[in-house]
C-alpha cells in the first residue's frame, strides 16, 4: 500500500535508503525509496491504485491551503466579519483552489495577485476571483499599490 502524509515533511522523520540513486538532480520530485515514522495525529491518505502517483500526490500537495482558508474565513464569519482574502499567486493550483474556498465560505471579496498578463486574462475569464491584479509579489510596493485595499486574512496561501 502507498500512502502520502498530509504534513510537512519537515515534521516528519524520514530515512531514506537509497542515496537518492534515482534521482538526476532537474526535477522537484525525489524518487526515493525509504520510510517515514508517522505518528498517531499525523494525516495519511493511501493513494489509489488505479492513478498515477505523481497526479495523486499533485492533487494532495495543496490540500491544505484550501481547507485553511475555509476555516480561517468561517472564523471570521463566526465573529461577523465577512472578510476580504487576496491570494497570492491566484492562478496556480493552490491559489485558485483557495480562492474557490474563500467565495465558498462566504468571503466578501475575493482578490488574485497574479505577475503575468497570460494568468490574469485565465483568471478573469474563469471568473475565480472578484477582482484580478497584476503585480509582482516580491516587490511589497508595487503590491501595496496594486491591492488598494488589503485581504483581511493573514494565512497562507500567502494573503496580502
Amino acid at each position: 500500500m502507498r500512502v502520502a502524509t498530509l504534513v510537512s515533511l519537515s515534521l516528519t522523520p524520514l530515512h531514506i535508503s537509497d542515496g537518492l540513486r534515482g534521482w538526476d538532480g532537474l526535477t522537484e520530485q525525489v524518487p526515493a525509496q525509504g520510510h517515514a515514522i508517522l505518528f498517531g495525529r499525523s494525516i495519511a491518505a493511501e493513494l489509489p491504485a488505479d492513478v498515477d502517483p505523481r497526479l495523486s500526490l499533485m492533487v494532495m500537495d495543496v490540500c491544505g491551503a484550501p481547507a485553511l482558508v475555509a476555516r480561517v474565513v468561517k472564523d471570521y464569519l463566526a465573529n461577523g466579519v465577512r472578510p476580504v482574502v487576496a491570494v497570492l499567486g491566484g492562478a496556480g493550483k493552490s491559489g485558485s483552489l483557495s480562492l474557490a474556498a474563500a467565495r465558498e465560505s462566504g468571503a466578501a471579496k475575493t482578490i488574485a495577485v497574479v505577475p503575468h498578463t497570460g494568468e490574469q486574462q485565465l483568471l478573469e475569464h474563469a471568473g475565480l476571483a472578484d477582482q484580478v491584479v497584476l503585480a509582482d509579489a516580491r516587490d511589497p510596493l508595487a503590491l501595496a499599490e496594486a491591492v488598494t485595499k488589503p485581504g483581511d486574512l493573514p494565512t497562507s496561501p500567502w494573503s496580502a
